[in-house]
């Protein structure tokens, strides 16, 4: 996002700078300064002002995203033609001597020394924005490459340990696999990363405690044991540690690491209120389950922040289970 705003200044307004150091160039040379030597300097700045004024006034120049930096590019292009035209010119002009070198009076003096003290103050920060640019430009690649190796890598490990769990489900529960991404923003403006996700999970109805504890027992230990994941925490019931005790809501959890990509991933099992009593306000944690009925989730999601959408695009994954 932020070489986007970079990429669209420029594109708005180097012709406008580069007019601007033409005519402190102009402003700080021998010559002093004079109608003759500064005419051109001035109507470039003028085209290059009217030149970015379009880009807030017309909106179709801006929808096409080529069009914008053709329209700059050909406008540089002419200021630095016109900038060697026009020097040639005025080295024809001093070998004729129609302009001459003279000795500059204290006020233009003045301005000579500013003109130079302002063109030392706009380059070096503008060169040093070009070298940073230039830098990301030549290295954004290599990273990006880097940063969608982590994630094919993290896709194809996670396979599997999905392939494990359908193994054991043996087509009784049906285990889902979900890869996506989405935009992550500070306040309102997207920030230009990604937060992407791999999830694993099923869900089922269940009727009593043993039945979660049925269902933990055949899964977790292929999570658990499995040597794709680096254990990070000890599996942790959710308080007041009712989970596979009680039959009310609970949970329970384990983090660990992708070892190859070293992305952190999360199991963990849930048990809700089924879909008929979830808006009751009955979901805290060790209300008894209604009707002697819960929905169990079983999850393995893991996630990490992303140069580019490696997965597929969609607006929220903070709620993720594929169905």
């Amino acid at each position: 996002m932020l070489e986007g705003f970079v990429l669209l200044f420029f594109v708005i307004f180097s012709p406008l700078i580069l007019g601007v150091i033409f005519l402190l160039f102009r402003l700080s040379s021998r010559f002093g300064y004079s109608i003759t030597t500064i005419r051109i300097p001035l109507l470039v700045i003028a085209v290059a002002t009217i030149y970015a004024i379009c880009f807030f006034t017309n909106k179709s120049d801006i929808s096409s995203p080529t069009m914008p930096i053709w329209l700059c590019v050909i406008v540089l292009i002419a200021t630095i033609t016109s900038w060697i035209i026009d020097s040639r010119y005025l080295h024809r002009l001093v070998k004729k001597r129609v302009v001459t070198v003279k000795k500059i009076n204290s006020t233009r003096e003045v301005v000579k020394i500013l003109a130079r003290i302002i063109l030392v103050a706009v380059i070096a920060p503008l060169a040093t924005l070009i070298l940073g640019i230039l830098w990301l430009v030549v290295t954004n690649p290599i990273f990006d490459n880097l940063n969608h190796d982590k994630f094919t890598t993290l896709d194809t490990q996670m396979h599997g340990v999905y392939n494990n769990l359908k193994t054991a489900s043996n087509g009784v529960d049906n285990w889902n696999y979900k890869t996506v991404c989405s935009p992550n923003a500070s306040g309102w403006m997207p920030d230009g990363t990604y937060n992407c996700i791999v999830s694993i999970s099923t869900q089922k109805t269940v009727t009593s405690v043993e039945e979660i504890n049925s269902l933990q027992a055949k899964y977790y230990p292929i999570v658990d044991k499995n040597q794709t994941l680096k254990q990070k925490t000890e599996l942790d019931p959710e308080m007041p540690s009712d989970f596979g005790k009680n039959f009310v809501v609970s949970s329970t959890e384990k983090h660990y690491a992708e070892t190859s990509s070293k992305i952190e991933c999360r199991y963990l099992f849930e048990v809700n209120q089924s879909s008929k009593n979830r808006d009751k306000n009955y979901d805290s944690y060790g209300t008894i389950l209604i009707d002697s009925i819960g929905d169990v989730v079983i999850s393995i999601r893991c996630d990490d922040t992303a140069r580019q959408p490696w997965y597929e695009l969609v607006q929220n994954t903070s709620m993720l289970i594929p169905e």
